[in-house]
């Protein structure tokens, strides 16, 4: 299973899975984050996801159906300090 971790930002950036493949994102941050849709970054497919914000320690589970380029932000820190794409 893929994971993106985060602690001064998502790592990797950008990771390619095939459609279906689950996704994990798991908090190493000593601080919590969320993961939000930002459909404002080009070429961005739209899409929703609710989200819980995941506590230090926590994983968030998400599995992309179709290809697309999804991005996101955490919506605590900003895009300018906190983004990915999958």
């Amino acid at each position: 299973m893929p994971f993106l971790s985060h602690a001064a930002g998502f790592a990797p950036l950008r990771l390619s899975v095939d459609p279906g493949e689950l996704v994990r994102w798991e908090n190493v941050d000593a601080t919590a984050h969320d993961i939000t849709p930002d459909t404002e970054v080009g070429g961005a497919a739209s899409w929703e996801f609710d989200a819980d914000t995941v506590e230090s320690g926590g994983t968030l589970d998400r599995a992309f159906e179709e290809r697309g380029l999804y991005a996101y932000r955490c919506s605590m820190h900003g895009r300018e300090a906190m983004y990915g794409a999958v």
